[in-house]
């Protein structure tokens, strides 16, 4: 009967501890899932500059007139143009506090399953792998620093070489990604290609 228990409380002592290979694998899976959530945090706040060309087929002026007033309408202002006729706006770009708190929440999930990796290799570690949750704020933190930045949206406008082709204005403009998506569609302007 003695013998028929302890083998019992063996059997059920090896199905409750994990196994070393099962650990070791899980430790390498989370360092692995850990380098991969680094990698997203800093992309998260890269710059996505591009440059593209446009046709525009009113005048030169009036190409002109309704670039400013719908960059003035989008908070950006006039910082200057050089002697090729590239003229610079200028706005103070925000960051999204909802990718803020989502960056926060990813960090602080793989943060908990960091320690609890370490918790389970580690049992008499006595919760100190759990501090490490309280960095998981970090990740917002870092990306609205990098996010609070000056955006720049440089462009020049020039006259088709002949008057009678279509479009009679050409637009090169370099800016941020997503600006130059919602400008194309504002403005209804024609792409012509990428630069980039």
């Amino acid at each position: 009967m003695k013998e028929i228990d302890r083998n019992i409380l063996m059997a059920s002592a090896e199905v409750t501890s994990p196994s070393l290979w099962v650990v070791n694998s899980t430790l390498i899976m989370t360092i692995l899932l850990g380098v991969g959530l680094f990698f997203f945090l800093r992309a998260s706040a890269k710059d996505r500059t591009e440059t593209r060309l446009y046709g525009i087929p009113s005048s030169l002026e009036e190409a002109g007139q309704q670039l400013r007033t719908y960059l003035q309408e989008r908070a950006y202002r006039l910082l200057g143009s050089d002697e090729r006729g590239i003229a610079t706006f200028g706005g103070q770009a925000t960051a999204s506090p909802f990718l803020a708190l989502f960056l926060s929440g990813l960090a602080l999930a793989g943060l908990v399953c960091l320690s609890l990796v370490v918790v389970t290799i580690h049992p008499d570690s006595q919760g100190w792998p759990w501090l490490a949750t309280a960095a998981s704020p970090l990740a917002g933190w870092y990306y609205v620093r990098r996010s609070q930045r000056v955006e720049q949206v440089r462009l020049r406008l020039t006259e088709a070489s002949t008057p009678l082709t279509q479009p009679r204005v050409q637009l090169s403009i370099s800016a941020h990604r997503d600006e130059l998506n919602q400008m194309e569609v504002a403005l209804a302007l024609q792409p012509l290609e990428s630069l980039d």
